[in-house]
């Protein structure tokens, strides 16, 4: 996924992955749990959070999935994966659909593995020292790598 391409159905100028400490990302994290059935934001949750009485003008701030670049090394996991994450909006529609409705299709390549190569692949990680615990280095991670599986989320 090219994030500057889902980005820019939230903010035009965008060009890649938005901190996860600006207004815009810290307002959708704030506001999980504060949505309506309809999308809308419940209207107290700008009285508890006045910092973000900006986004109340436009109510399409939350619409799109943005996605983002946590600043935040406490959380272990993402620390070390050290990607970009989405952050979903309130439209229910997957990324893909949402990307092709606005033609920004060359924003998303889908790689489709043959299920019969999972275990070569596997092993071809591994051999690079990519296991289950490097990805997820908790106690989840170390369990799936100590029992030989692949942990997949």
């Amino acid at each position: 996924m090219h994030p500057g391409g889902l980005n820019s159905l939230t903010l035009p100028a965008t060009s890649g992955p938005f901190l996860s400490t600006i207004p815009l990302v810290s307002a959708r994290l704030q506001a999980i749990g504060s949505l309506m059935p309809d999308g809308t934001i419940i209207e107290n949750f700008y009285e508890k959070h006045p910092e973000y009485k900006e986004f109340k003008k436009n109510p399409d701030w939350l619409k799109h999935p943005v996605a983002l670049y946590p600043r935040s090394r406490a959380n272990m996991r993402l620390a070390t994966q050290k990607g970009t994450f989405t952050l979903h909006g309130t439209d229910t529609l997957p990324i893909d659909d949402v990307l092709s409705k606005c033609s920004k299709t060359e924003s998303l390549l889908k790689i489709r593995i043959d299920p019969s190569s999972v275990c070569t692949i596997a092993d071809e990680l591994r051999s690079t020292g990519v296991s289950s615990r490097s990805v997820f280095p908790d106690l989840t991670g170390l369990s799936a790598e100590l029992c030989g599986t692949v942990y997949m989320r």
